[in-house]
């Protein structure tokens, strides 16, 4: 999630660093959001806040947890200064690839509409703001239009 996002949500978060999430993909779904998936000899980078229960609580609104959008699961993650750490991470409900023939104009238009016409632009600047890995940056870019 992008820096200032986190912070306007969740005032209280604490940035930890960079963490890298082993044998997952990143990946946008039919919905068009962010997501990322189980897939053997793949990883994903972002980075890892310290929590409080009432910032998880804010941030299952925004993602929108009771509606089936997003589920929650904790992971093993490493970090890329100090130990290992177990981590919360967001996982969309859908997890069918995106394609340009997948969808409608009109989920297309609603998707844009609800979540912002540039919001891969969005993930790609968070992506590099936060420094992650010039070829993890180049991955999240291969799902521009």
């Amino acid at each position: 999630m992008e820096q200032a996002q986190m912070r306007a949500r969740c005032a209280s978060a604490i940035l930890i660093g960079v963490a890298r999430l082993a044998n997952y993909r990143f990946m946008i779904n039919m919905h068009r959001l962010a997501t990322v998936i189980p897939y053997t000899k793949s990883e994903v980078y972002g980075l890892l806040w310290s929590l409080t229960h009432s910032d998880v609580q804010i941030l299952d609104i925004y993602e929108q947890v009771d509606e089936g959008l997003y589920t929650k699961d904790a992971v093993d993650v490493e970090l890329s200064r100090g130990p290992s750490a177990r981590a919360l991470i967001y996982l969309a409900t859908d997890s069918v690839p995106y394609t340009p023939q997948s969808i409608d104009a009109n989920e297309v238009a609603d998707a844009a509409e609800h979540y912002g016409q540039d919001y891969i632009s969005k993930v790609i600047a968070a992506a590099q703001q936060a420094q992650l890995p010039t070829l993890y940056i180049e991955v999240i870019e291969t799902f521009q239009n």
